[in-house]
């Protein structure tokens, strides 16, 4: 089967080259969370290494990882567990104390709940039962925790002692009120905030499941115990749910940094654009509670425009993916970084309030400088100091959609002229997240922006007045789709083989078109139709986690390429993932753009843990040798773009043609691809191993 190792017990499916799906069988959704916090405890005793966040589901953990060989260390230690090891690891007491970096350990939650449900009346005559005897065996139930998804805060329940199953309504209702209490399927749950839905209602609470003002932002977690209490009277007070006991710790909370940062803004916006929003690194260790990473829709040109100001990367999180708090300074980083602003098809312009240092990059993107005296433009990924009074405009002048604008000290937040409160991070960062609605707003007219500060030296003043340009710094070609078709790899699984053998062949083949009606959580293609095999055609696929680059398939056969607010969990079957290496080329994709999809395999990258970076059209095509070969280096998971020259590129190339002897199968590298793996191991080779 492809992309599928049966191991025992627990099969392992890969999920790109940063994610391993692990499948459990005969367990129940209950004990899905003692297999990820198996893997979390062994991240922790060092048996596994490059683990950053674990998403329990309805039959499967999804473990993410930040680069290849952690990839291959969760294919190790499932390979490991061995037949039975599922039913070992879920005994009482399997599971290691909490230590940093492990899955907090389970507690109990009591909801207060008033059961006069719309639907109540409909689920007893479906189960045969009185409504107080449906009452009864709610209460009774030993809910537990099976997993998160659908929004922030909103965790499906199962219980061993609940043995029924009820349909959802045919046609989910428009909005169902905050803290109703709802059945479906073989899960309860509680939605935590209004939102369409077509679960049965049988009761409400006024528990918040979900409050961002909270040192812990979920009441519920993954794992914890759940005991409803029927109410006679009315529910009445807010948040009336407790906590009886608790374990581990509680992890990173929203904090206001009015008191270390200006007062007053830096920016305002006089036009915004079609759409520009505040993103930062994005938010780590929240997938398993329904809160997706979000981040930068092209991660190396955002880090592109924050290097050129010379803001520095992004810190450390804590080992495992949990986040690591704020821990923002008076500058505007974080955990998550310096965050920017990010520019769909141009258009936005900014006023100077006071001096700042700014920078540009994307796909084809001019940043122009307008005063009384002239207008200027400045050449990408060039820093420029600015006065107050100058005004800044960006225009989108080729192929590509979005474009960063990054200002020395990063963008702390926007609001109205001296709201400090919007200087404030949310679950420790500042990215927008479109699908949640965590996070800052997109910028509209009158906006005022307000940045950090930031010690050490700044660009020279109007320095791009001058022409200086640092071409090293220059990959626009790099992250450049082109007039042509952006081809992007992808490996195939995890469920490839829910569809008809002919498939993997139409999916590469096929010449694909994004849709209008893709936004930041995915792009939707339009082209043939992928169909199912014949033994999946009507099947239904229990909820699974999802990453970044999964080429969902739902049954009208038209892919959905989630990116970067892409929704933690969901039910169709993915049938390949991009390859992270080409997700900032996904991340540039408009409306009417042509894609194409090209298979490789796992034994084809990862070499040395790391896989070749994407490149534009024209780079992977030439024959030619050029005078500078532009390729990326991969660094504790950053990318960084450099170039190298030709002729030592070439040279790498000729050696591999001669090494055949011993890998005859080895594919013969393009430039890039050479001095990409070259860089790598230098790399390997000086740094002293951790």
């Amino acid at each position: 089967m492809r992309g599928f190792e049966m191991l025992g017990t627990m099969h392992a499916r890969l999920m790109g080259d940063r994610a391993v799906l692990i499948e459990c069988v005969g367990v129940s959704p209950g004990e899905i969370n003692a297999v990820a916090r198996a893997v979390q405890g062994a991240l922790a005793a060092g048996r596994l290494t490059g683990v950053t966040e674990t998403v329990p589901a309805a039959r499967t953990v999804l473990v993410c990882s930040d680069d290849w060989l952690g990839v291959q260390s969760v294919l190790t230690w499932v390979r490991e567990r061995g037949v039975g090891e599922v039913e070992q690891i879920t005994k009482p007491g399997a599971i290691p104390a909490h230590r940093p970096g492990a899955v907090t350990q389970p507690r109990t939650v009591d909801i207060d709940v008033a059961y006069d449900g719309e639907d109540l009346s409909r689920v007893a005559g479906l189960l045969g039962m009185s409504r107080e005897a449906v009452v009864a065996a709610h209460g009774a139930a030993a809910w537990r925790a099976a997993f998160g998804g659908f929004a922030p805060g909103f965790m499906y329940l199962s219980a061993e002692d609940w043995p029924y199953r009820l349909p959802r309504l045919d046609a989910p209702r428009e909005r169902v009120t905050a803290g109703s209490v709802a059945l479906a399927g073989e899960f309860a749950a509680v939605y935590p905030a209004a939102s369409p839905g077509g679960w049965q209602l049988i009761g409400r609470t006024n528990a918040e499941l979900w409050n961002l003002d909270r040192e812990e932002p979920a009441l519920v977690r993954p794992g914890d115990a759940v005991r409803f209490r029927a109410m006679r009277e009315q529910v009445r007070a807010i948040g009336s749910a407790s906590v009886i006991a608790s374990g581990g710790d509680t992890g990173g909370a929203d904090t206001a940094d009015a008191g270390s940062t200006p007062a007053e803004p830096a920016l305002t916006v006089t036009r915004p654009g079609l759409q520009t929003l505040i993103q930062d690194d994005g938010r780590a260790g929240y997938r398993s509670v329904g809160v997706t990473a979000s981040g930068p829709m092209d991660r190396a040109a955002y880090a592109r425009a924050n290097a050129a100001v010379g803001n520095p990367p992004s810190q450390d999180t804590a080992v495992g993916g949990e986040s690591a708090g704020p821990s923002v300074n008076a500058a505007g980083g974080s955990a998550s970084g310096f965050a920017a602003l990010e520019v769909v098809a141009g258009g936005l312009e900014l006023r100077v309030e006071r001096t700042v240092t700014v920078a540009v990059a994307g796909s084809a993107v001019t940043l122009e400088i307008h005063d009384a005296e002239a207008h200027r433009s400045v050449p990408a990924a060039t820093a420029i100091d600015l006065l107050p009074g100058q005004c800044i405009v960006l225009t989108h002048t080729g192929p590509g959609m979005r474009d960063y604008l990054a200002v020395r000290g990063g963008v702390l937040g926007v609001g109205a002229q001296a709201n400090l409160s919007a200087q404030r991070s949310w679950l420790g960062s500042r990215s927008s997240d479109t699908l949640s609605g965590i996070g800052p707003r997109r910028l509209t007219t009158g906006d005022a922006l307000y940045v950090g500060n930031i010690d050490g030296p700044t660009a020279p003043a109007n320095e791009a007045a001058t022409g200086a340009h640092d071409e090293v710094n220059d990959t626009s070609e790099l992250q450049n789709p082109g007039a042509t078709t952006t081809v992007l790899r992808v490996l195939p699984g995890p469920r490839d083989d829910w569809f008809a053998p002919d498939a993997l062949h139409t999916l590469s083949q096929a010449a694909w078109t994004v849709t209008a009606q893709s936004d930041r959580v995915g792009a939707r293609l339009t082209g043939p139709a992928i169909e199912r095999d014949t033994e999946h055609s009507e099947s239904e696929l229990p909820s699974e986690g999802m990453v970044r680059g999964a080429l969902q398939v739902p049954p009208d056969g038209q892919p959905v390429l989630f990116l970067a607010d892409h929704p933690v969990t969901g039910g169709y079957p993915v049938i390949g993932v991009v390859v992270d290496a080409d997700l900032d080329l996904a991340g540039q994709l408009a409306p009417g753009d042509p894609v194409r999809f090209e298979w490789v395999h796992e034994a084809a990258g990862g070499r040395d843990g790391a896989w070749p970076a994407a490149q534009s059209q024209a780079a992977r095509e030439t024959t030619e040798r050029p005078a500078w070969v532009p390729c990326t280096l991969e660094i504790d998971g950053r990318r960084h773009a450099i170039r190298v020259p030709g002729a030592l590129a070439a040279a790498l190339d000729r050696a591999w043609g001669e090494d055949e002897t011993e890998q005859p199968q080895r594919p013969q590298p393009s430039l890039a691809e050479a001095a990409d793996e070259l860089i790598v191991n230098l790399v390997r080779a000086i740094r002293p191993p951790v």
